[in-house]
C-alpha cells in the first residue's frame, strides 16, 4: 500500500509543473525544461509497476527512491516559477530570414556543405577501417541473434579508430537531417530531396547497429514543427507512431521471431525497456549503495585524456554483469543514481545543480539561436538530447560536440553569406548602365 502511495505521489510530483508550464508559461525555451520533465516521468516513474518478477527479480520502490525522484523534480518546480516571470526568460519567436535570396542560398551552401562533409568522413572510414556493420553482408546471417549482433557492435565501436569517424556517423547526421527539414518548410528542399536526407541520416544512425537513432531522428523532427507550429493532432500521432514502429522492428531485427520469441515477446521486452528498465536499474543502485558496495567516489565519472590518477569503471557493465549476471549488452544507470553510486545523496544534490545549471543554459541560449538555422537545429538537438540525464550518464546530455559543429557551421555560413554579398554587390557594379534619352 505504501508503494502505491509513493507511486502516486511521485505521478502528481513530476506532472504538476509540467502541466504549469504548459498552461502558464508556454515559451518556446522551455522545450529543454519540458523534455526533462516528460523524460523522467516515462523513464523512472511511469514503468515502476512493470518491475516486479522482472527477471525473477522484484525491487521496490523504496523510501530512497522517492526521495532522489523528488529531488531530480526540484529544477522543474524553479523553471515552473521563474517561467511565469517575463523578465527573466521573455518570451521570444524563431525569426530566420531565408526571404533574402543571398541568406538562402548561403544556407543551402552551408546545408550541401554539411552532407559532403559527412560523405567525405563516411568514405574515408570505409578505406581506412572498413565497412560498417549495417554495409556488411555477412551480418545477414546473424539477424535475430542479439548475443552475436552485440558482439559485432561492441567490436566495432570500441575500435579506437572508430572515435576518430563517430562524428560523422552520429552527431553531424543528427543535424543535418533536421536542418534539411527545416528549409524544406520554408520551401526551399522538395519533398523527395528531404526523404533522401532523412532516409540518409536514418541509415547513417543505425550503421553500427544502435538501435534509437531512427526514433530520434522522427522525434526532432516532430520537435521542429512543434517549433515552429506546423503540427496538428493528426501528424502528432503519426509520429509517435513512426517513432514505436522504429524501435521495435529494431527490436525484431535484433531478437527475431522464432521460437525463441514470439511477437508478444518483443513486444513485452520492448515495453519493459522503455517504461521499466531505468528505473529498475536506479533502484539497483539505491538499494545496493552502500550496503552490498563501496562509493566509486568519481571513478565511474569521465576521465578525459587521463587527466586524474585513476581508471574508469565501466558502470553499465557493472550493472549488467551484478544485476543480471551476464555481459550481454548493457544496463545504463540514470545519471541521478550514476551521482549517488559515487557521492551517495550529496551527488544526487550536486546532480540537480548541474541539471538546473545546464537547462538554464538551454533555455537562456535560446534568444540567440533562433536568428540562425544552424544554431536552432543544433539547439533542438541538444534539447532532445537531454532525455539522457534519466537514461544514463548526465555527460551524455551535454554533447559539447553539438555545440561546436552549430558554430563552425554557422561561420560557415556567415561566411559564404558575406561572399555572395560582395560578389552580388560586384556584379551590379559592374553591370552596364541603361542609357538615358532626354528630351
Amino acid at each position: 500500500m505504501l508503494e502505491i502511495i509513493y507511486w502516486l505521489t511521485l505521478n502528481c510530483a513530476v506532472l504538476t509543473p509540467i502541466c504549469l508550464m504548459m498552461r502558464y508559461v508556454r515559451n518556446a525555451a522551455f522545450l529543454p525544461v519540458l523534455i526533462y520533465g516528460v523524460s523522467l516521468w516515462v523513464f523512472l516513474i511511469l514503468g515502476i509497476p512493470l518491475q516486479s518478477n522482472k527477471f525473477d527479480r522484484t525491487i521496490h520502490c523504496g523510501l530512497e527512491y522517492f526521495l532522489v525522484i523528488l529531488a531530480v523534480c526540484v529544477p522543474l518546480y524553479a523553471f515552473a516559477v521563474l517561467g511565469m516571470f517575463r523578465r527573466v526568460f521573455p518570451r521570444v519567436s524563431i525569426e530566420i530570414d531565408l526571404c533574402n535570396k543571398a541568406r538562402a542560398n548561403a544556407a543551402m551552401t552551408t546545408y550541401i556543405a554539411l552532407w559532403l562533409m559527412i560523405l567525405c568522413g563516411v568514405l574515408a572510414y570505409i578505406i581506412n577501417v572498413g565497412k560498417p556493420p549495417i554495409f556488411d553482408m555477412s551480418i545477414i546471417d546473424i539477424i535475430g541473434d542479439a548475443q552475436d549482433l552485440k558482439d559485432v557492435r561492441k567490436a566495432y565501436t570500441y575500435n579506437p579508430e572508430f572515435r576518430t569517424y563517430k562524428v560523422f556517423f552520429y552527431s553531424m547526421p543528427l543535424l543535418v537531417v533536421i536542418v534539411g527539414d527545416y528549409l524544406h518548410l520554408r520551401g526551399k528542399i522538395g519533398s523527395i530531396g528531404n526523404i533522401i536526407s532523412i532516409l540518409g541520416s536514418m541509415i547513417l544512425t543505425i550503421a553500427f547497429l544502435h538501435k534509437q537513432g531512427p526514433a530520434y531522428i522522427i522525434i526532432e523532427l516532430l520537435l521542429l514543427r512543434m517549433l515552429l507550429k506546423k503540427i496538428k493532432a493528426r501528424s502528432f500521432l503519426i509520429a509517435i507512431s513512426l517513432v514505436a514502429a522504429s524501435i521495435l522492428g529494431m527490436f525484431i531485427f535484433f531478437y527475431g521471431l522464432d521460437n525463441r520469441f514470439s511477437f508478444a515477446d518483443i513486444l513485452m521486452m520492448l515495453v519493459r525497456r522503455v517504461f521499466s528498465s531505468y528505473s529498475f536499474n536506479l533502484e539497483f543502485g539505491l538499494e545496493r549503495f552502500p550496503s552490498d558496495f563501496s562509493f566509486f567516489y568519481g571513478t565511474t565519472l569521465p576521465n578525459p585524456a587521463d587527466i586524474f590518477n585513476f581508471t574508469q569503471v565501466d558502470l553499465s557493465a557493472f550493472t549488467m554483469w551484478y544485476l543480471y549476471g551476464n555481459l550481454l549488452g548493457n544496463a545504463p544507470m540514470p545519471a541521478a543514481g550514476e551521482f549517488y553510486v559515487n557521492f551517495g545523496f550529496t551527488g544526487v544534490l550536486i546532480f540537480v545543480f548541474l541539471v538546473f545549471l545546464w537547462l538554464s543554459f538551454l533555455v537562456y541560449s535560446f534568444q540567440f539561436v533562433r536568428h540562425n538555422v544552424f544554431l536552432l537545429c543544433a539547439w533542438i538537438v541538444l534539447s532532445l538530447r537531454v532525455i539522457s540525464c534519466n537514461q544514463q550518464s548526465f555527460f551524455s546530455a551535454t554533447d559539447f560536440k553539438m555545440i561546436a559543429l552549430g558554430i563552425i557551421f554557422t561561420g560557415i555560413n556567415y561566411f559564404i553569406l558575406s561572399f555572395l554579398q560582395v560578389f552580388t554587390k560586384r556584379s551590379k557594379s559592374l553591370a552596364p548602365k541603361k542609357n538615358m534619352l532626354t528630351a
